[in-house]
């Protein structure tokens, strides 16, 4: 009884509350890096028949432009954003994730459970650099199958 007693005193001695609030941000950080993911894929490329219908349309302005002896008419660039979603969520995301690593560094610092404090560690790393970690495991997949297949 008393083994147990003094195994739960350092249990709550050491904590977890900065590394608790360090994996919380670490796992919105990498919700918010896996949603960039998707915003990022490209959009369907659009139907033939409303690309052919845009180009004969453009033909036929610029021939009555032509015949009426009228200015052509600079066509209007799209303004891009200045800070596009992609972006703002990839600023999210790394935020998030150091937010989160820092939290494992205090925790650390605090002495509380080491296992805790490397899940805040990691997690805000893995959310800092998610691109990086989906690159890795989709290399150490193939690998694995060139060696089981080899």
């Amino acid at each position: 009884m008393a083994a147990n007693s003094a195994s739960r005193r350092s249990f709550f001695r050491n904590g977890i509350r900065f590394a608790l609030v360090g994996i919380v941000f670490g796992f919105f950080g990498l919700g918010v890096a896996a949603y960039r993911m998707s915003v990022e894929s490209e959009p369907p490329p659009p139907p033939r028949s409303k690309e052919i219908s845009d180009v004969l349309s453009d033909t036929v302005k610029k021939t009555v432009d032509k015949l009426r002896n009228a200015p052509a008419n600079p066509e209007a660039k799209p303004e891009e954003e200045a800070w596009p979603a992609t972006k703002k969520l990839g600023v999210a995301a790394t935020l998030l994730g150091f937010i989160s690593a820092a939290m494992g560094c205090v925790s650390w610092l605090v002495n509380e459970h080491r296992r805790w404090t490397w899940a805040a560690l990691v997690v805000g790393i893995a959310a800092m650099a998610w691109t990086h970690v989906v690159v890795a495991a989709a290399i150490a997949v193939g690998i694995a199958i060139l060696l089981k297949c080899a």
